[in-house]
């Protein structure tokens, strides 16, 4: 449709037709669909601002799964390799020294990376 100052505008039209004996009548209903399109094109946003906000949360606990299962071996090696260094506190090899200095740097990195 076009309004008054040129601008058109999505509108419905719905026409009747009747005859009262005296010839024949057409009655026309304009109905101004702005507003609704208005609205469709608001809901789209939100679905769409919400389909996103879904990904992020999958993201977010695919990254949290992930973490767990990276940190479960990290803390096991850790704890194996802080066992492994009291036995060499213990043990009177000549390269226990060496393995123990070893071993702590393993355990550092270990922890680093959980």
């Amino acid at each position: 449709g076009m309004r008054k100052d040129g601008s058109t505008f999505p509108m419905e039209l719905a026409v009747g037709e009747m005859h009262p004996g005296t010839g024949r009548f057409f009655t026309g209903f304009c109905r101004d669909l702005t507003e609704r399109h208005r609205t469709e094109a608001r809901m789209q946003e939100q679905q769409q601002e919400l389909l996103h906000m879904a990904r992020f949360t999958a993201l977010g606990e695919m990254a949290s799964t992930l973490a767990h299962e990276i940190n479960q071996p990290l803390t096991a090696i850790t704890n194996y390799l802080k066992g492994s260094r009291r036995l060499l506190e213990k043990s009177k090899d000549e390269n226990a020294a060496m393995l123990q200095e070893a071993v702590e740097k393993a355990a550092e990195q270990a922890l680093r990376a959980g």
